[in-house]
């Protein structure tokens, strides 16, 4: 990342080692590579992300308090996606242009029970769960339009997730007849994609 800019995802999650050595490197602005001895100069901008409070958790001593003020110099905080249902449909419509063009799919349009089921959830996962759920309705839809039975069932049904992970783990539903399932899909899916 020398000249450029380092990501660092979920920052929170790092072992209080790590933590030193990525004070260390943003002190020095030195590193050693692993398995070498000689240090290198890097210059690079580093941007963090993490779900975590980490002012909270530099006072209570489970992260870093000297890394917290390095890493803080400039926050930018962002809403959950559940506090902003205005930008819900934009991200997915962004969601659906991207992974028709990785697919090469024709953009299909997003019904409007789809919209109305995607402006109720709550999005514990965030904008990821809103990806993940778009690129399964891609695979799903078969009309040019995605409808709200190609979404998952913890959004179509308002459920939360859950809610969801508790009734798929329940007795009355048998594994192999999830597999089977699963497996119809996958077919029905793999064949529809080589007809196209």
């Amino acid at each position: 990342a020398h000249g450029g800019t380092l990501f660092l995802d979920e920052i929170g999650e790092m072992t209080a080692a790590l933590q030193a050595k990525l004070l260390r490197v943003l002190e020095q602005r030195r590193i050693t590579r692993v398995g070498g001895t000689d240090e290198i100069e890097v210059d690079v901008r580093v941007v963090c992300a993490t779900h975590r409070d980490l002012e909270a958790e530099s006072k209570n001593g489970t992260f870093r308090q000297d890394l917290f003020f390095r890493i803080s110099a400039f926050t930018i905080f962002v809403p959950a996606l559940r506090d902003r249902p205005a930008e819900i449909e934009m991200l997915a419509q962004h969601f659906i242009r991207q992974c028709a063009a990785q697919t090469r799919q024709r953009i299909p349009t997003l019904s409007p029970a789809a919209s109305a089921a995607l402006r109720r959830h709550a999005w514990p996962g965030n904008v990821r769960e809103l990806r993940n759920a778009i690129e399964r309705a891609m695979v799903l839809h078969s009309s040019g339009v995605i409808g709200v039975e190609d979404l998952p069932d913890s959004i179509r049904e308002g459920r939360p997730v859950a809610q969801v992970a508790a009734t798929a783990s329940s007795p009355s539903l048998s594994l192999d007849g999830m597999r089977d399932q699963i497996a119809d899909m996958e077919r029905a899916t793999i064949a529809a994609v080589l007809e196209s």
